[in-house]
């Protein structure tokens, strides 16, 4: 709900966001891993998650039920270069993943939504 207030345009309601933007909501903490390895019971954290959201097709990928940073899930280094996640030869990954993290907590409970709008419209650059 707060991407969507952040992000969104009253006429496209929840599930698309401006500038056509499609959002996706997972709100699983487990999971049981990619189908090419053995079945069991992982944090959603844990080495394979990379699976997961390379088969997602939205731009924003809202996963509510982990709290570290999607910098974390995408194990960027502070090397990291946008342009990487635009080569052919690198695999899918969303504009924008949300978490539950330390960061985007603190902007909650600061309750200003152009802080969230910034934050999230930096994040998708």
């Amino acid at each position: 709900m707060i991407v969507s207030v952040a992000l969104g345009e009253e006429s496209l309601g929840w599930k698309q966001l401006k500038n056509s933007f499609s959002v996706e909501t997972k709100a699983l903490k487990f999971w049981s891993g990619p189908a090419d390895q053995k079945r069991k019971i992982r944090k959603l954290t844990d080495p394979g998650i990379e699976t997961l959201i390379g088969k997602e097709s939205s731009k924003v990928l809202i996963l509510s039920g982990i709290d570290c940073s999607a910098s974390d899930i995408n194990e960027e280094t502070l090397a990291y270069d946008q342009e990487q996640n635009n080569s052919m030869a690198s695999p899918h990954k969303p504009l924008l993943i949300v978490t539950n993290s330390i960061k985007i907590n603190r902007l909650i409970k600061e309750g200003s939504v152009s802080k969230l709008q910034k934050y999230f419209e930096d994040a998708i650059q």
